[in-house]
């Protein structure tokens, strides 16, 4: 499973991203559009690096490095 790429808008009250862009070049381009709508505000690009889930309470690292063994 390859990372994939989120926007945040930082000055919205309620803000949980919901739109999963498979390239950066694809929430890039996303994030400028909404800041041509809002251009007040900030807009970030947030990878998606690691998926914790339940029940196996285990995190999947999506580039298939753990970071905590990756020096060992």
């Amino acid at each position: 499973m390859k990372p994939f790429y989120y926007i945040y808008h930082v000055q919205a009250v309620y803000n949980e991203p919901r739109v999963k862009y498979k390239t950066l070049a694809d929430a890039k381009i996303a994030a400028e559009r909404l800041v041509l709508k809002h251009p007040d505000d900030t807009f970030e690009i947030l990878m998606c690096v690691a998926i914790s889930q339940c029940p196996k309470n285990i995190t999947f690292f999506l580039d298939g490095i753990d970071p905590e063994t990756q020096d060992q």
